[in-house]
């Protein structure tokens, strides 16, 4: 048992496609330190259970998010991987920049 945890724990983990799409679209996309284009963009993220696989994503007028995608992803996402598919399609959906807390007036509120 503790040798099959001690192997475990030395795998390089699982590869999974993942699809980025964002609302509004056209979000860039930084992973790992690089700029990997705009969104609807696919990564190459692995699984571990440990640490975390962050996205970065950032628009114009629109405010920044990180995603993890280590937390929507796990070692038994296989069956979409058998048929091509990408093992998760995630959609960020961005919040607009309106400036300091408080500062929202009538105009902003959708109706």
């Amino acid at each position: 048992m503790l040798g099959c945890l001690i192997l475990a724990g030395m795998t390089p983990g699982c590869a999974h496609r993942v699809q980025v799409r964002s609302e509004p679209l056209g979000a860039t996309v930084t992973y790992r330190g690089r700029d990997v284009g705009a969104t609807p963009v696919e990564l190459r993220a692995r699984w571990w259970p440990w640490g975390s696989e962050i996205a970065q994503l950032e628009a114009s007028g629109y405010r920044g998010m990180d995603i993890d995608l280590r937390q929507w992803l796990g070692p038994f996402r296989w069956r979409r991987r058998l048929l091509g598919e990408p093992s998760l399609t995630h959609t960020a959906v961005m919040v607009q920049t309106h400036g300091l807390s408080g500062s929202w007036g009538p105009a902003d509120v959708p109706e």
